[in-house]
């Protein structure tokens, strides 16, 4: 066989196996998964990557949408691929500020024709977000007078913020505030976390113990400070909420030492909230009455009178309150006759 009846075989055998083994006809990603490694928000707000697709098809497949599984990650995508071709898909990821730890988002790409599985790409990186104060802001809704509430600070910084051994220190702005908050400790360790490519950072945990005192809206100015490098002094707001209790403010009223026939009044004060609503008054004991009553400062105040001893002796009476909720509350009278 001469050289020229070889090379018709040759080209003859590679259309033979062109037609046994076929392209797949299919529309895919050529890297389906991406990891950006440590992604490191000090130097840069955002990352990018191109997913690759071809197009396999032996006509031209109109994209639909694409849409991600992160708020902070967006694509975008062509109108068209065109048959045996490539096109790129641009990804931006502009993380949150705070971002920490390990990031994750699916990019899916649909197509007119609907009998096409849609293409899932995978993104991944481990953001360092450099310091990081958790939670940023503190309320803990209604504590009621007497009791107490723990709540934990956690102060993230990164290592590359540190060359010194990491300082974090928390402190309250508003002086009132010591008598109903403590600060336990500043718990220091070290951790290092992430799959795709590890960073190291450093947390200090305060305990902050509530002890409410003052009612009504309580509101707490927190304060860290670091050596981490570039730190500015941030604030962490605290606010609680302490119910005015329902009570008479002294539940003992003494009349005094008296003469028969002799009279007196007493103010008796019940503190309450701007709710609170009166269902029934009633006083008990002989020679006790209401004279009047007045609302202030969220106080109703009741002027009790006393008078028409009969005879020598201790008198024992009541001031009884009863509100529109059903609850009662009494305060205790008593009057000395010599």
């Amino acid at each position: 066989m001469g050289v020229g009846g070889l090379a018709v075989l040759m080209a003859l055998l590679a259309v033979w196996r062109m037609i046994e083994s076929p392209v797949p006809q299919r529309i895919w990603c050529l890297e389906p998964t991406y990891s950006a490694g440590v992604f490191d928000l000090l130097k840069t707000s955002e990352f990018h990557h191109d997913f690759i697709i071809k197009n396999d098809f032996d006509r031209p497949i109109a994209l639909k949408g694409v849409h991600t599984t992160c708020h902070c990650t967006t694509a975008q995508i062509p109108k068209m691929v065109q048959p045996h071709s490539k096109v790129a898909i641009p990804v931006r990821v502009i993380p949150s500020p705070g971002s920490w730890g390990p990031y994750h988002a699916q990019i899916i790409v649909s197509f007119d024709d609907e009998s096409l599985k849609p293409i899932i790409m995978d993104m991944k990186a481990m953001i360092d977000g450099g310091f990081k104060i958790d939670p940023s802001s503190i309320d803990l809704g209604e504590i009621k007078r007497g009791q107490e509430r723990t709540v934990a600070l956690r102060v993230l910084c990164s290592k590359s913020l540190v060359r010194n051994p990491f300082q974090a220190i928390l402190k309250m702005a508003n002086e009132e505030a010591q008598a109903s908050t403590e600060l336990v400790g500043g718990k220091e360790e070290t951790l290092s976390r992430g799959k795709d490519g590890e960073f190291g950072y450093y947390v200090k945990v305060f305990q902050l113990h509530i002890h409410p005192e003052k009612e009504g809206e309580n509101h707490i100015d927190l304060s860290v400070e670091s050596n981490a490098s570039g730190f500015e002094k941030q604030s962490v707001p605290l606010d609680f909420f302490v119910p005015h209790a329902r009570r008479f403010n002294p539940d003992h009223v003494f009349m005094g030492y008296l003469d028969k026939k002799e009279s007196a009044s007493q103010w008796c004060s019940f503190e309450c909230d701007e709710g609170f609503k009166i269902s029934n008054v009633k006083v008990t004991g002989e020679g006790y009455v209401v004279k009047s009553r007045l609302i202030a400062d969220g106080k109703i105040l009741f002027n009790v009178g006393f008078s028409g001893a009969s005879h020598p002796g201790q008198y024992s009476g009541a001031l009884e309150l009863k509100s529109s909720d059903g609850n009662q509350y009494v305060a205790e009278l008593s009057a000395d006759i010599q």
